[in-house]
């Protein structure tokens, strides 16, 4: 897992850890939903985040989609091109994981680089505004003073110490 948005691999891994987490004790699910972007419903679907310290603030996503959101700094272009596409009514063919994904002709926007064509976002459209993301919200988060630089760590370590404890009190 590369860096994303300033979160290093590290804090990326831990904020999953915190969303399994949260969904193996039924608090959140994004189980039998469809995508938010493409409305699919076969395959796996994923949750997405932008920001690694609102962990409850996630996107419900298909596994075309989230490699493709991961993809827009890389091939801008073929991202509003997708983005068009979705617009027109277009659904993924509902991957089963990421690995069955590439090596595909959808994921051919890594690699081929195209003209970026006109586009405004909707305001209601979350990935349409991704267009004008600000790519490291880990650095402005800290700045703000909202988070700390090691909030994701602790937080996982004070969910897995309630945990050990609910466990412990458990006949």
């Amino acid at each position: 897992m590369k860096p994303y948005n300033g979160f290093s691999e590290k804090q990326r891994l831990k904020a999953f850890d915190i969303l399994k987490y949260l969904r193996d004790q039924g608090k959140i699910s994004w189980a039998d939903k469809q995508c938010e972007m493409c409305s699919c419903t076969d395959g796996m679907i994923m949750a997405h985040s932008e920001n690694y310290f609102d962990w409850l603030n996630f996107k419900i996503v298909c596994v075309e989609c989230h490699m493709k959101i991961h993809g827009r700094f890389k091939a801008y272009g073929s991202w509003i091109e997708y983005l068009i596409q979705i617009r027109n009514g277009y659904s993924s063919k509902g991957y089963k994981n990421v690995i069955s994904y590439f090596g595909t002709r959808d994921n051919r926007m890594y690699f081929v680089q195209k003209e970026p064509q006109p586009f405004a976002p909707r305001p209601n459209c979350w990935w349409e505004n991704l267009l004008d993301y600000q790519p490291n919200i880990f650095q402005q988060e800290i700045d703000k003073g909202n988070y700390s630089e090691t909030f994701i760590e602790e937080s996982w370590k004070e969910m897995r110490k309630e945990q050990r404890k609910l466990n412990a009190d458990k006949p």
